[in-house]
């Protein structure tokens, strides 16, 4: 089973379960989905501006588009990093909320 679709499904009932975004998007940066996963985190800081693992998550995606973007690729469209250049951030699995 697919922990993205699992979690979709749990956020399509309760879409404002802050863990379940930061999840979401820790899975979406594993993917290598950056704008996904950064559109996550941002979400996570809506709904709970003072979580403790959102923001550097976002520095690291940050890091990481900064290096696209003068490597002269494009940063972070939603496709996997090529397994030759720059990776996305690894995403933590766990929040330090919970």
């Amino acid at each position: 089973v697919d922990a993205i679709g699992i979690l979709e499904a749990g956020l399509a009932k309760a879409p404002t379960h802050v863990k379940m975004v930061y999840n979401l998007a820790g899975a979406r940066l594993q993917r290598g989905e950056v704008a996904a996963a950064k559109a996550r985190y941002e979400q996570v800081l809506q709904l709970d501006p003072k979580h403790a693992g959102a923001p550097a998550r976002l520095a690291e995606i940050a890091a990481y588009e900064a290096k696209q973007a003068a490597g002269g690729a494009e940063a972070g469209g939603g496709a996997a990093a090529p397994a030759s250049g720059p990776q996305p951030p690894a995403a933590g699995a766990k929040d330090p909320n919970h």
